[in-house]
């Protein structure tokens, strides 16, 4: 059963701690040993309507909807948005409780021990436009922290106040969004950058790797120093991204996720487009995404590939790529090229425990291309 309630828009929050709970057994055992309480929380909305939600950190470490089965001994109750506020960091729980806006029935000093884990994080690369930016905007609204990496930092900011205006606009208190200046090709670049990533949020569980190119030209006329930069960045940097949070979640015994985002390139080949370079890039990386699923699955972190078909983004605007566009909608069965946003409901499900025994695998968002 869904934690999330859509009347409660900072109810998602409980399925972002539910994962992190399941997927860290030592942060758990941590966080019950600190915890040491059944705590209930009642959320007010706007409309007036209240819901119920509990967390348990004194026996068994989950999250549930509702009453809790044995006696809470803390009831915080609140409005929806400053449990959002409590969630994002931009609350405290005891400046709540002392302005009032916080009513806590039971031991007070426990309240004050919930904030540690209402803080989850994820790191996006590539996340300055189009589908990387679309995919940290679903974590946000979801309740999560992000990290967002690209090659430029001002592509990064401007991404994070496009996602934030998004937020307010939802009703949601702001999410901690940093952005950081990374080329993700360059190892030293990719270990000093995922460093300052984990000491600026304390934890990571979740990345994803977007950041790409593309391009394309006659596999007898390719230069070949623009074939090396395709392979650099698509599949170099997703390596080492990967490698970097793998380390990391190995040697934290953080059982998190990985998603790698690839591409239908990486099955078939595109038309009438040649692009020998871009599709080898694509399909090496999948392979990759299914490498790392099964050395680090003893250790629960899990690994998954999410490759979409073609999309309207800036990358493909203009009346070159308005031809192509219309040659691609003939093999399309949905006739369409896809939006940007229509995969956030993918990747924040490749990501979440919905997909807790999936690993390894690669869903394919194309409208139907491959089924001709």
């Amino acid at each position: 059963m869904s934690l999330k309630s859509d009347a409660f828009p900072s109810s998602a929050a409980f399925e972002a701690i539910q994962s992190s709970l399941k997927n860290d057994e030592a942060g758990r055992q941590d966080a019950i040993k600190k915890g040491g309480a059944i705590f209930a929380f009642t959320l007010k909305n706007k409309a007036g309507a209240t819901e119920s939600w509990y967390i348990d950190l004194k026996e068994k470490g989950e999250v549930g909807k509702g009453e809790p089965p044995k006696k809470a001994n803390v009831t915080l109750s609140l409005s929806d948005e400053n449990f959002g506020k409590l969630v994002t960091g931009k609350a405290n729980a005891q400046k709540l409780f002392m302005s009032g806006a916080l009513k806590v029935k039971g031991d007070v000093m426990k309240a004050t021990k919930m904030e540690p884990i209402l803080k989850k994080a994820q790191t996006v690369t590539g996340a300055s436009q189009g589908l990387g930016q679309q995919i940290l905007a679903a974590f946000a609204l979801s309740g999560a922290h992000g990290a967002v990496v690209d090659l430029k930092e001002p592509s990064a900011k401007e991404s994070i106040e496009t996602i934030q205006k998004e937020i307010k606009h939802s009703g949601l208190p702001p999410a901690e969004l940093r952005g950081y200046e990374c080329d993700t090709s360059s190892e030293k670049a990719v270990k000093s950058t995922w460093e300052k990533i984990v000491n600026d949020f304390g934890k990571v569980d979740i990345l994803v790797t977007n950041a790409g190119i593309t391009g394309g030209a006659p596999a007898e006329d390719y230069p070949f120093e623009e074939f090396k930069t395709m392979i650099n960045v698509n599949l170099n940097g997703t390596f080492l991204f990967a490698r970097a949070a793998g380390k990391y979640m190995i040697e934290n015994s953080i059982k998190g996720n990985i998603l790698m985002v690839s591409s239908m390139s990486g099955t078939i080949v595109n038309r009438p487009q040649k692009q020998a370079a871009y599709n080898a890039s694509k399909a090496a990386a999948t392979q990759l995404m299914k490498s790392l699923a099964a050395e680090w699955a003893p250790h629960g972190i899990r690994v998954n590939a999410l490759s979409p078909g073609y999309i309207q983004t800036t990358a493909n605007e203009g009346e070159e790529m308005e031809k192509l566009s219309k040659e691609w909608i003939k093999d399309i069965p949905l006739a369409r090229i896809a939006k940007p946003h229509e995969f956030r409901g993918t990747a924040v499900y490749l990501c979440s425990d919905a997909s807790s025994y999936m690993t390894g695998s690669e869903i394919v968002v194309d409208g139907g291309y491959l089924i001709w």
